[in-house]
């Protein structure tokens, strides 16, 4: 009986140890950019920036564990290779769900160690302990749909950080104040002052403007009433109107308009 009750000690702090690591396993620092409200909540959000940090302790536990790779030379490096990872990883697991439960964002975050050996062209070695202990994850996020958000960081099946995100947007147009709707009336109601000759300017301009066309119009109607016209007549034979009354014969049907002037321009010739 007492061995059982010491195998369940054991076992119960073991896991509240193991769950104690896990929670303080990560430092995490996530920064929204968007329209924040005064409730906390967001009206728009553009991007979420994670940083991420591992513990330092399990980071020694990794690079204690590590083995070193061996020699590198310095001129292989400068080339842009790297030794791989031949110790043990830290790997998380990053998801970010919209309301509807949908996967918009998902990532893996890895944290290692190296160890190996500089060489350089004079033969020396310097060793060398590299390690990976934090990143920064930038989620580019399309917010179209309101509701709440959530941000998951997780080892396995355990969630180690956990952050709900709620978005309201704002489609309720901008009601107008009192005060707003009493200078807008107050605005209507009031004539426009004239405060300096400026102001007086457009005015003046919009009067001469209206003057010189009545009287270009006035001049123009005076010229038309004024401008002599040939006195016309018609004839009496075809009743048409005739461009001058002096012409002795109709332009249309050639009859003698004035015969009495025939008569006398004969008798001045007989005599």
């Amino acid at each position: 009986m007492k061995f059982k009750i010491l195998l369940a000690l054991i076992f119960f702090s073991c896991f509240f140890t193991n769950y104690a690591n896990a929670a303080d396993q990560l430092q995490v620092n996530l920064t929204i950019s968007g329209n924040e409200k005064v409730d906390g909540n967001y009206s728009s959000i553009d991007s979420l920036t994670v940083h991420v940090k591992a513990d330092s302790t399990l980071i020694k536990e990794i690079l204690q564990n590590t083995p070193d790779y061996g020699p590198v030379l310095e001129s292989w490096l400068k080339l842009g290779n790297k030794p791989p990872v031949t110790g043990p990883k830290l790997i998380y697991g990053l998801d970010f769900y919209s309301p509807d439960g949908k996967t918009l964002y998902s990532t893996d975050i890895v944290f290692f160690a190296r160890k190996y050996s500089v060489v350089n062209e004079n033969g020396q070695r310097r060793p060398v302990n590299e390690v990976v202990d934090e990143t920064n994850i930038v989620i580019p996020v399309k917010t179209e749909m309101d509701g709440t958000y959530k941000l998951l960081i997780n080892k396995g099946s355990q969630p180690l950080y956990v952050k709900n995100i709620v978005l309201e947007k704002d489609n309720v147009a901008k009601k107008t104040t009192p005060e707003e709707q009493n200078t807008s009336k107050e605005k209507v109601n009031n004539p426009i002052k004239i405060k300096s000759f400026s102001d007086f300017m457009p005015i003046l301009l919009a009067v001469v403007g209206l003057l010189l066309i009545f009287i270009s119009f006035f001049t123009i109607v005076l010229a038309i009433k004024k401008f002599p016209r040939k006195p016309e007549a018609k004839c009496p034979f075809c009743h048409k109107t005739l461009f001058d009354e002096d012409d002795n014969f109709c332009c249309y049907c050639g009859a003698l308009l004035k015969p009495e002037k025939k008569q006398d321009t004969d008798g001045k010739e007989d005599v």
